[in-house]
């Protein structure tokens, strides 16, 4: 079963028209999260790219078992901070320690961190910010397992569910906050400053 990226035909109410959001992931990332902020990406009217080192499609996990399959369109391999406005990155283990396999997600990472486009990283994909050598001086949150790692490569944690600094938003989803939790990846992505907007 495939998931394909659309897009609202209307223009009205889209502040993101025109922006170009990557979702990084390799097989084994969570679905729940990915298909719930492609919605409401698409409803600000920004095109959504999945990015990653799959080749062809790379398959989510749901609960406790493998989920859709979702079509690659990006390959992390060739892919360039500089044609996205902003990246989300979901969480899930089995995708992300593939994505620290490849040496191609530090750079693509350090692209949208080092200029200041808005990034968000759910539950425990924020230890790509440790992996990255990006997390020293950044206020972060993200699951209990993760405090250690973060703290060690200069983070400082936070208690709280979704927080928001120095261009980052890292976020703890539950069913009770979900709709928190991407509603503020949201607006954070409106943040993005006019110099870096696509369509400017």
């Amino acid at each position: 079963m495939s998931i394909l990226n659309s897009s609202s035909a209307s223009n009205a109410n889209k502040p993101l028209k025109g922006e170009t959001i990557a979702i990084l992931v390799a097989s084994g990332f969570n679905e729940d999260e990915t298909t719930k902020a492609q919605r409401a990406f698409m409803d600000t009217g920004a095109k959504i790219k999945i990015v990653s080192t799959e080749q062809g499609v790379a398959q989510s996990w749901h609960d406790t078992t493998w989920g859709h399959y979702f079509a690659v369109e990006d390959q992390i391999a060739a892919a360039l901070a500089a044609d996205y406005s902003m990246l989300l990155v979901p969480g899930g283990q089995r995708s992300l320690d593939k994505l620290k396999n490849s040496a191609h997600t530090a750079r693509f990472l350090k692209g949208f961190l080092t200029y200041g486009k808005p990034v968000a990283f759910l539950n425990d994909a924020i230890q790509l910010l440790a992996h990255v050598n990006m997390a020293d001086g950044k206020t972060v949150t993200g699951p209990a397992p993760q405090e250690a790692t973060l703290v060690a490569a200069g983070a400082t944690w936070s208690a709280d569910p979704i927080v928001v600094a120095d261009g980052v938003l890292s976020a703890v989803t539950s069913a009770d906050n979900f709709a928190d939790v991407i509603a503020a990846t949201v607006s954070h992505f409106m943040t993005i400053p006019d110099e870096l907007r696509m369509a400017a």
